[in-house]
């Protein structure tokens, strides 16, 4: 994430910060990937983005990191109960035309 200083913000898990000797604000160095994956949109969540013409429209407008963030928000959830909540404010958001990390306003 950017910080707005030129420089980028990725946090890093406390349990990986132990395993690699690292404490909250050190620096570490890092090697990126390119995801070569292809995008699936669960059958779960296309369903309710197509409840929300709305939403899907927009969902359909990300690209397709962004697509992939709601998604892996939505899915690294351990409790069904979360993966529901989850799922119900990432439509929300994409009915209001919001990324996944645009602030709403009120």
């Amino acid at each position: 994430m950017p910080m707005g200083n030129g420089n980028l913000f990725l946090p890093v898990k406390a349990e990986i910060r132990k395993i690699i000797n690292k404490k909250e604000g050190d620096t570490v160095h890092i090697i990126l990937f390119k995801d070569n994956e292809p995008l699936e949109v669960p059958e779960e969540m296309l369903l309710c983005l197509e409840d929300e013409p709305q939403a899907l429209t927009f969902f359909n407008k990300l690209t397709e990191s962004e697509q992939k963030f709601y998604i892996r928000y939505i899915y690294s959830a351990k409790k069904e109960e979360i993966k529901i909540d989850r799922l119900a404010k990432t439509i929300n958001k994409l009915v209001k035309g919001l990324k996944m990390y645009d602030k709403e306003t009120s």
